[in-house]
Order: C-alpha cells, then sequence, then structure tokens
C-alpha cells in the first residue's frame, strides 16, 4: 500500500519536517527559563571590518555629494554647449540607475 508521509521522513533518516520549522523559546530574565543573549552584528565586527565599512560609507557619502554639487550649475553649461535638458536628465539618472543595476548583484 502506498506509504503516508510522516513515515518517509524517518525512513529516510531526516527529522520531520515539524521538528525542523519550530523556533526556539526565547524567555525573558527571571522566568525561570535560560535566556539566550541578544548579539548585534555590530559587536560581530572586528576592527578592519569597521574601518573598511567606515571608510567605503565616507566614500559613498563623498560620491553622492559631489555629484549633488554638480547639478547646481551643470544645467546652465549644458544649455551654453547645446546639450538638451532630456540628454542632462539622462546624465543625472546613469548614477542612480547603476547603483541600482548594481545592487542587484551585490553580495
Amino acid at each position: 500500500g502506498p506509504i503516508p508521509s510522516s513515515s518517509r521522513y524517518s525512513s529516510s533518516g531526516l527529522a520531520s519536517p515539524r521538528s525542523t520549522l519550530s523556533a526556539p523559546t526565547i524567555t525573558r530574565p527571571g522566568e525561570g527559563e535560560p535566556h539566550l543573549p541578544e548579539r548585534s552584528w555590530w559587536s560581530s565586527l572586528t576592527r578592519a571590518d569597521v574601518t573598511l565599512l567606515l571608510s567605503a560609507y565616507t566614500v559613498l557619502f563623498s560620491r553622492y555629494l559631489v555629484s549633488q554639487q554638480l547639478a547646481g550649475f551643470f544645467t546652465s553649461v549644458a544649455d551654453n554647449a547645446g546639450i538638451s535638458s532630456t540628454w542632462v536628465g539622462l546624465i543625472f539618472m546613469a548614477y542612480p540607475l547603476g547603483m541600482s543595476i548594481a545592487s542587484i548583484f551585490a553580495p
């Protein structure tokens, strides 16, 4: 006859689906059960990781700041050079579009 789905897990050595989906219970301190300390992602970083992260934020912030400062006078320069406002919009759209596409492939 047909094999029940629960015996499929037990005969193959796999855990039952209910046991793999259950989350551990965390109680508050003083309730009798042990409390797992919460660790933030920040506390697991090394000094080199923090330096790299802050350096990357500084570079990206500077890049964004410079590109935004360019917007104030580029339109008048582009008008004098004969560049249409459509092309000016495409030029300023390129950076956010590139960042959006690159973020898809970022780990």
